[in-house]
């Protein structure tokens, strides 16, 4: 018995110009001599721009998050200013104190970019202010905590101390 030799299949296809059959992979047609542009080139460019206007959004979205949290340090700088010049007493003292607490929470979302010191990293190159914010937050959120803790005991003087830590931790970008 002979054994029957298998030619390959060749796949073909429409030409896009022309339309006449040309085999498939082909970078010319050897009809109307159009160039043929393969499914890849042809999806590459959207998805170069998509990922550009990611990259845009992102950028634009971490300096809102940056603005938003420089804010949030402007005014606990304020506050604190407010209580370390005993203008805020009595009762004022402790809701001051709570405001501070809340206004120095970061989200889960900025927390968890950060959680992985890689990407803390990488996020710092790109955003530092973003980063100096939450860090700096995280900080007088912990202070914060203390002093309304240290009040709760009545130890007024130990709360203040926690309140003098805060004011002069905060840095401010310009």
């Amino acid at each position: 018995m002979e054994e029957e030799k298998k030619t390959p299949e060749v796949k073909m296809m429409l030409c896009p110009h022309c339309k006449e059959q040309i085999i498939k992979g082909a970078k010319k047609c050897p009809h109307c001599h159009g160039k043929i542009k393969s499914k890849f080139r042809k999806y590459v460019w959207p998805v170069i721009l998509i990922l550009i206007g990611f990259g845009i959004w992102h950028s634009c979205n971490s300096k809102a998050e940056a603005g938003k949290l420089q804010d949030n340090l402007k005014e606990i700088k304020m506050l604190s200013y407010s209580l370390c010049n005993g203008r805020i007493r009595g009762d004022e003292l402790m809701s001051t104190l709570v405001t501070i607490e809340k206004k120095s929470q970061v989200s889960k979302d900025l927390l968890e970019k950060i959680k992985n010191p890689a990407a803390k990293e990488g996020l710092r190159h790109s955003e530092p202010a973003l980063v100096d914010a939450i860090d700096q937050l995280q900080s007088i959120n912990a202070s914060a905590k203390r002093a309304i803790q240290r009040l709760e005991k009545n130890d007024i003087q130990g709360a203040m101390l926690e309140v003098n830590s805060i004011h002069s931790s905060i840095k401010l970008k310009k």
